[in-house]
């Protein structure tokens, strides 16, 4: 059975325990699954633009050069968003609709029906979800036992404007949002996020608009060998918005990234 995930080894000779996660970077919708959403294919395409982060595969992908790992999700969020928690009761985001399979969408319109989504739910969990999240935990544990401790980088981009999901719709935009664990989130990472930040005149934030770090749920604040920090990169800076299409400071954003988690993987490394 094919997989809705792949793990993309290092360039390097020298693989390291670092794991750039790539949740919502996908546009696509299997076949089964599309007859299950109610949208229209030109609504379909307005709410992949909105949800998706475009491109944060090929901007973190300096990661990999530099000896970490990826884990990729290959499929739309709309799919399953396997950074959720498994149960409605434990994500708070399921009362948007939007737990670990979406009813509705960004603008809290239906995008499956009661009957359908109650139907689906149960197979997109055990067929998407569970597996995902099973080789995410074992992979994990495999680094663990090889070098005694990993570091996630958790890898999103977010939109200039706040979409009408959002909770806090008065939080400022920064260039880069951070988010972070006070379990999983090592202090010397903050510290070197933010003076980069300043040093480089990018706007940074830490836990607003959106917060926290995604940790297999194995280890969730069960584990300090299991570091983790969240990305937020405002879309605006390196693509159009309306269209999806790269615009003229991607480049000098990657190289931002590149720049950065360099940094951030050799202070890990001697942590």
């Amino acid at each position: 059975m094919q997989t809705n995930y792949q793990i993309i080894k290092p360039e390097s000779s020298k693989p390291l325990p670092i794991i750039a996660h790539i949740p919502h970077s996908s546009i696509i919708v299997p076949a089964n699954v599309r007859p299950e959403i109610v949208l229209n294919d030109a609504d379909l395409n307005q709410e992949l633009l909105a949800l998706t982060d475009r491109y944060t595969d090929e901007l973190f992908d300096g990661i990999v050069k530099l000896g970490g790992y990826a884990f990729v999700n290959n499929l739309s969020r709309l799919v399953i968003d396997p950074e959720r928690f498994p149960s409605d009761q434990e994500e708070e985001m399921s009362q948007k609709g939007m737990g670990a399979v979406y009813r509705l969408t960004s603008n809290g319109l239906r995008l499956r029906d009661e009957g359908v989504f109650n139907k689906c739910r149960g197979y997109l969990m055990s067929r998407y979800f569970f597996p995902y999240s099973s080789a995410f935990e074992d992979f994990t544990a495999l680094l663990l036992d090889e070098f005694g401790r990993c570091l996630i980088l958790d890898c999103h981009s977010y939109p200039l404007l706040p979409l009408p999901y959002e909770k806090d719709q008065e939080a400022a935009r920064p260039d880069i949002c951070i988010g972070t664990s006070e379990f999983h989130t090592p202090a010397k990472i903050m510290e070197i996020i933010k003076d980069y930040c300043k040093v480089n005149d990018l706007s940074s934030g830490f836990n607003a608009p959106f917060k926290d770090t995604y940790v297999p749920l194995k280890f969730y604040r069960k584990d300090q060998r299991v570091s983790s920090v969240m990305f937020e990169i405002r879309r605006d800076l390196y693509m159009d918005e309306s269209s999806g299409l790269k615009n003229g400071g991607f480049d000098r954003i990657k190289a931002h990234i590149e720049a950065l988690t360099r940094i951030l993987i050799d202070a890990f490394m001697k942590l």
